[in-house]
């Protein structure tokens, strides 16, 4: 029997601590699989708390306080909402629900002459385990959920509000969970992907906005009935680049189809130069500026996102990727590697630099 040495003592205690580190990070890892809806929820929660801190900033130029500003932003925020309620309120509920109700005929007709065709026939036959075809169910069960779609957007907006006035409690709480070896990694890469997504949110409120006008406009124009919750529908929609303003197109051709076909052309017209006015205009100097996401890697990462967690998966994909490609410029290339790279534009410091430079 050889006897227990300080060497094999060692190695033992190194093999447990791995096995042990192992299970840990499987068990992370399933637990973020099985909250992923409860943390995209908190992602939706901190992105409109960096809006309220935004404008709040904005208000500060006023020579308010910190506090003060945010409460006015909050408040400045609810008072936009019920204003657009009470001025547009009765005249949308009313074009939602003629819409909800001409794209459920429209769509039950359409379904029913596709699925009698040859390639309805191949759809029935595809494999249901396809990535591609199982996300539709998916998102048509969650949208047809109203109530717990309300009962999100209420947790966003609750959520928010707590995170923007307590800010630097709870980032402060977070990092007293890292290492002090990696605190200055963290730190300095939550900054930059702070920054980043500042700055994409400010660039995309205002291209939602300037969509949603347009489209409105130009649908009123060319007489296409319920061009007010269209314009508002492509406008909300925006908010998720490339994959939105194909879902606003399709629902508008969709709603048109009942109109007859002129009507559907001119709507089809009226959001295909939207679209490029968006896609050359817009998006370039509004939002193009302000995040370094090429189109093809933000709208594959859309759809990932869209097949790994569903529909708020495809909702929140695009700033997910923002935060990603930050994590992985900062952590990875400029501080694993050491190699020079941009971020947010500009060559990048190490980390402990960047944070000395913060302060």
């Amino acid at each position: 029997m050889k006897p227990v040495t300080e060497n094999n003592a060692s190695s033992d205690a190194i093999f447990i601590r791995r096995v042990i580190m192992v299970f840990g990070l499987a068990i992370g890892f399933a637990t973020v699989w099985f909250l992923s809806d409860l943390l995209l929820l908190l992602f939706g929660s901190v992105l409109f708390a960096m809006f309220l801190k935004a404008l709040a900033r904005q208000l500060m130029k006023f020579g308010l306080s910190e506090r003060l500003a945010l409460v006015s932003a909050g408040l400045s925020f609810f008072l936009i909402i019920i204003g657009v309620v009470g001025f547009f309120g009765a005249e949308l509920a009313q074009q939602f629900q003629e819409l909800a109700k001409t794209l459920s005929v429209t769509t039950s007709r359409f379904m029913q002459e596709f699925e009698s065709g040859a390639f309805g026939e191949w759809l029935k036959n595809l494999n249901p385990a396809s990535g591609l075809q199982s996300l539709i169910p998916r998102v048509v069960a969650w949208s047809a959920s109203v109530m717990g779609a309300f009962v999100s957007l209420a947790l966003v907006i609750i959520g928010g509000l707590y995170i923007a006035a307590n800010s630097r409690s709870h980032f402060n709480g977070l990092m007293t969970l890292i290492p002090p070896a990696y605190r200055a990694n963290v730190r300095a890469t939550f900054h930059d992907s702070g920054e980043a997504l500042d700055r994409w949110l400010a660039g995309q409120l205002i291209a939602m906005v300037l969509v949603g006008i347009l489209t409105g406009a130009g649908l009123w124009f060319v007489g296409v009935p319920l061009a007010l919750a269209l314009g508002l529908l492509a406008g909300l929609l925006n908010f998720i680049p490339y994959v939105g303003t194909l879902t606003a197109a399709i629902v508008t051709i969709v709603i048109t189809a009942g109109q007859g076909w002129q009507v559907m052309l001119w709507a089809a017209g009226v959001m295909f130069v939207v679209q490029q006015f968006e896609s050359y205009v817009i998006t370039p100097f509004v939002v193009g500026r302000r995040v370094f996401i090429t189109p093809a890697v933000g709208l594959y990462a859309i759809i990932a996102m869209g097949i790994l967690l569903g529909p708020l998966g495809v909702l929140f994909g695009f700033p997910l990727v923002i935060v990603a490609d930050t994590a992985i410029r900062r952590l990875y290339v400029r501080d694993a590697l050491d190699e020079p790279i941009d971020i947010l534009g500009e060559p990048a410091k190490r980390s402990e630099q960047a944070v000395k430079d913060q302060k």
